[in-house]
């Protein structure tokens, strides 16, 4: 079965097409990457427990290898967490060297590998 990511289209990674689709102040997830013939290729995945707008404006400075991103926003800081571990296991690449941080007071595990 393939992989999804959940989350909506492709967009250029920029701070106009950042400011264009994704709300100041909203929590969620992102994946980073390229396109090649049409397809999104994951780099990397990611999520921001306080500002996903700010976050992804942070990623044009660290990298400029990624050339889109997609988002998904999250109704709790639990979910954005729970949602980027699954990414996370799902899309394997070397830029995401490091199992995801739980989240300041997150009692629960990883839902995939129990960590």
């Amino acid at each position: 079965m393939m992989k999804t990511l959940g989350m909506g289209a492709s967009h250029r990674l920029n701070v106009t097409n950042i400011n264009r689709y994704v709300r100041m102040g909203r929590i969620g997830n992102y994946a980073l990457g390229y396109k090649e013939d049409g397809i999104f290729y994951v780099c990397y995945v990611g999520r921001s427990d306080t500002d996903l707008n700010v976050r992804l404006k942070e990623h044009i400075d660290e990298n400029s290898d990624y050339e889109y991103f997609k988002f998904k926003y999250a109704e709790t800081v639990a979910d954005a967490y729970m949602t980027e571990c699954r990414n996370f296991h799902d899309f394997p690449n070397e830029n995401n060297k490091n199992h995801p941080a739980k989240p300041e007071d997150y009692v629960g595990k990883c839902p995939v590998c129990s960590e």
